[in-house]
């Protein structure tokens, strides 16, 4: 999952540990392509969530990145960019996280 989703290769492995992985998507190729291209534009992370995720995995997966991570600041444009990916890949949903990562405040503590 740490390759497909690059974004996890820079948390500490604790965190990732304690992370909800269901609700993310393992982009396919093109996906995949898609993704990156964002990234590079927005110069933030870009993860890949199934818009309907599948029942959680684990009873002691207790984090996710949204509550975790702090979202990248988009222009309006970019915003246009991301939903307009979303288009085009049904079931999909794109979230932009700040690069370099930056964990809210409390991001993860005491959960």
């Amino acid at each position: 999952m740490r390759r497909a989703l690059p974004v996890l290769a820079e948390l500490p492995d604790d965190l990732v540990g304690r992370l909800e992985l269901t609700e993310l998507l393992v982009p396919p190729p093109a996906l995949a392509a898609a993704r990156s291209q964002l990234e590079e534009r927005l110069g933030h992370h870009v993860v890949t969530y199934h818009a309907d995720p599948p029942a959680p995995a684990s009873a002691g997966a207790t984090l996710h990145l949204c509550t975790l991570l702090r979202p990248a600041a988009l222009t309006g444009a970019a915003l246009a960019a991301l939903r307009a990916a979303e288009t085009d890949f049904p079931g999909v949903v794109l979230v932009a996280y700040a690069k370099p990562l930056r964990l809210r405040p409390r991001g993860g503590a005491g959960a």
